[in-house]
């Protein structure tokens, strides 16, 4: 209906609007883990060659002198997440033999079902998201679990505070038209706005055209956060903030010498 329609935009409309300079933090931060000069973070067919410096005229274009300790350090640490395996893990402290042996048989399972969605390997992209930007999200599609980017994803800061998130946007620009099932697009791309109300017990998928899906939601929302540090108020620092002037420091050095 209209009136879920203006509600729905509404609503989106007022949680990203709550984020601050979030996103320009998070492009900065990608800038300095990738060694680029400049980078968009919205613009996925165009966006400048990662490595890429204007008037570097030699085939290799990264630059003559580098030394990137936050990209070392982040690829370090999600290295050791990776590797050291993230699963369920069952631990029955009292039972009979007939619990011990059920507990065994779903341990097996979700050993299986780990290793079959390459739990590990999604963990650790959402681990260094959360490193280099402060936060990592998860979204749980059906039997998937996907790693997000971290600025496609908007939320109530208050409810973060207090800890019950009850609304969540997620909104993907550059949509590729191919993709799209709920109708086809007249463009090569779209914007995707994805919204989910677990008060109103709504899901809905809409497009900047004026297509919206609704359905009912009855489960939880399916994104799971994860910060790099405990936030004290509701955000924190990642590896990449918490290196910035050292790497910085380490250009400026650089530079010097190589001039």
């Amino acid at each position: 209906s209209s009136e879920t329609y203006r509600y729905v935009i509404d609503q989106c409309g007022k949680i990203k609007g709550y984020q601050g300079n979030r996103k320009e933090k998070y492009r900065h931060n990608l800038m300095l883990y990738e060694d680029t000069a400049n980078i968009d973070l919205d613009n996925y067919r165009n966006s400048v060659t990662v490595g890429f410096r204007k008037g570097n005229t030699q085939r290799n274009t990264t630059p003559d002198m580098s030394m990137n300790v936050i990209k070392s350090s982040i690829d370090t640490l999600q290295s050791m997440v990776e590797e050291r395996g993230v699963r369920p893990f069952l631990n029955l402290k009292k039972g009979q033999y007939r619990d011990v042996r059920i507990t065994r048989i779903a341990q097996h399972f979700f050993d299986q079902y780990s290793d079959k969605v390459g739990l590990a390997k999604i963990v650790s992209s959402v681990f260094k998201n959360s490193a280099i930007f402060d936060t990592g999200w998860a979204r749980i599609e059906g039997k998937e679990i996907l790693n997000v980017l971290p600025w496609q994803v908007y939320v109530d800061p208050a409810e973060e505070v207090y800890g019950k998130i009850t609304k969540l946007y997620y909104e993907r620009k550059q949509y590729p038209s191919t993709l799209v099932t709920d109708f086809k697009p007249k463009t090569d791309e779209v914007t995707l706005g994805e919204y989910w109300d677990i008060l109103k017990g709504i899901h809905a998928r809409f497009y900047e055209s004026g297509e919206m899906f609704v359905e009912k939601w009855d489960k939880p929302i399916p994104f799971k956060k994860l910060s790099y540090s405990s936030p004290v108020l509701k955000g924190c620092n990642s590896v990449a903030d918490s290196l910035r002037s050292i790497q910085l420091e380490i250009n400026f050095l650089l530079n010097a010498v190589k001039d």
